[in-house]
């Protein structure tokens, strides 16, 4: 479990938090599931050809780059076996 869970909360609450986050494990399984497919759909769009037509095309592939990198910080936050 990644430490920002963890973040501004007292040490006497942490053990509290850590029960709150694990309790919901299943969900955040779901949401990995679901932020997978999202990435997966963002990659497939920013490699059609009709995409290269862009007059900012380099600002288009650099908004999903961040745009993927942010779900993969959400997916990492969520992954509790790490």
């Amino acid at each position: 479990m990644k430490t920002v869970w963890f973040r501004g909360v007292e040490e006497a609450n942490k053990e509290e938090r850590k029960t709150v986050v694990l309790s919901a494990a299943n969900a955040f399984e779901v949401l990995t599931k679901i932020l997978e497919d999202k990435i997966k759909t963002k990659e497939g769009e920013r490699n059609t050809p009709e995409r290269y037509t862009l007059p900012a095309y380099s600002e288009y592939q650099a908004d999903c780059s961040g745009y993927i990198r942010a779900l993969r910080e959400v997916q990492s936050i969520v992954n509790l076996k790490e």
